[in-house]
């Protein structure tokens, strides 16, 4: 077995798939990346298996990747064990994923233009120069999350949410006081123009074109599937900037949440809900009976929410700046631990010595 480099591999891919506490799993996941990563650092001729391949499978499993993306990669480079044959049927299969590839990336730069040009009209990029400005990036989350190519249209709708999940979060973060915020946050929550009277005009420009988009997208989805999601749609955003106000009042005034405030709080600052509720309606599976049900409270929700809370505040220590990620998981438990000191909104020391 320990020879075996292909069985090592796709043993190590099947146990990714392992759940907290499979002990046998967890060891047979330490057997197999202890002998591929030994068989990387083999220097014989004639090694049986592709080194590279094996880096992929390590440092990106399936199970953690886009395998159609990840896939195509492979075969097109020539790096897959199928294509290192010289079988006619291993050729054709390599001539089908590169016909497949060049189709799905026609329709993804397809699909971005159209993302991108939606952007632009908005205006907003312009109005707020510090926001970011990331069409790509908003793109990609819905094109990992909706592979399959017949769902152009809930992509591009799908990635219009997720570009006012970043807008919103930077306004909350370089533009808005704490009054302009309260105000905007109450606008979106009475979802009524008439409540963006004293706001200032950016934030007018962007809550009328959040609910001019909603409102397309709720009535695109009724048009698509019979129902209209609108109320469970605007009770995300206001769910989203609830949450995103409970941080901005806690940064302004010095106040420290408990690691489970924080983290109860931040679960519904990822956006990760409405996101799933977005994507739940747009593919044509919600009615007006299961609305109730799409809270960011329900098991589901709640699970992929903390990860990805988790997974951007441990990217954001790597800075290795306790100022900036104070309100990150990791600096709320920090800031806790003895040998702490918060004074005026900074931390003035810590000693890592000191900590439990």
């Amino acid at each position: 077995m320990k020879q075996d480099m292909r069985g090592l591999m796709a043993l190590y891919e099947a146990v990714q798939l392992s759940f907290n506490g499979e002990t046998i799993l967890d060891e047979a996941q330490d057997f197999s990346r202890v002998h591929l990563s030994g068989y990387l650092h083999q220097n014989h001729e004639n090694l049986c298996c592709d080194k590279d391949a094996i880096r992929n499978t390590l440092r990106h499993p399936q199970h953690k990747n886009i395998p159609r993306l990840s896939n195509a990669k492979s075969l097109l480079d020539g790096d897959h064990h199928l294509l290192k044959g010289s079988k006619v049927w291993e050729k054709s299969l390599r001539e089908l994923v590169h016909m497949d590839f060049l189709i799905a990336k026609s329709l993804h730069q397809d699909e971005l233009l159209q993302v991108s040009k939606w952007w632009k009209e908005l205006g907003l990029g312009e109005k707020l120069p510090k926001a970011r400005n990331q069409a790509v990036k908003w793109y990609t989350w819905s094109m990992a999350s909706i592979s399959d190519p017949r769902l152009s249209f809930q992509r591009i709708e799908l990635t219009k949410s997720i570009a006012f999940i970043y807008l919103i979060d930077d306004i909350f973060d370089l533009y808005g006081t704490i009054h302009e915020l309260t105000l905007f946050t109450q606008a979106i929550n009475r979802w009524d123009d008439t409540a963006t009277s004293m706001l200032p005009e950016y934030m007018r420009m962007s809550y009328k074109a959040l609910v001019d988009t909603t409102n397309e997208i709720a009535h695109n989805i009724h048009k698509k599937h019979g129902h209209n999601p609108i109320n469970a749609l605007k009770a995300t955003w206001a769910s989203l900037c609830d949450a995103f106000l409970v941080e901005a009042r806690w940064f302004a005034s010095g106040e420290l949440p408990t690691a489970e405030e924080y983290l109860k709080n931040g679960k519904v600052s990822t956006g990760a809900h409405v996101v799933l509720v977005h994507l739940y309606f747009l593919l044509g599976l919600g009615g007006l009976n299961d609305e109730i049900n799409l809270n960011h409270t329900s098991k589901l929700t709640s699970s992929i929410a903390t990860i990805l809370r988790l997974w951007d505040d441990f990217g954001s220590s790597k800075i290795l700046n306790l100022n900036l990620i104070l309100w990150g998981f990791i600096g709320v438990q920090f800031i806790m631990m003895p040998g702490a000191k918060y004074l005026d909104g900074n931390v003035e020391k810590f000693d890592y010595a000191e900590a439990p």
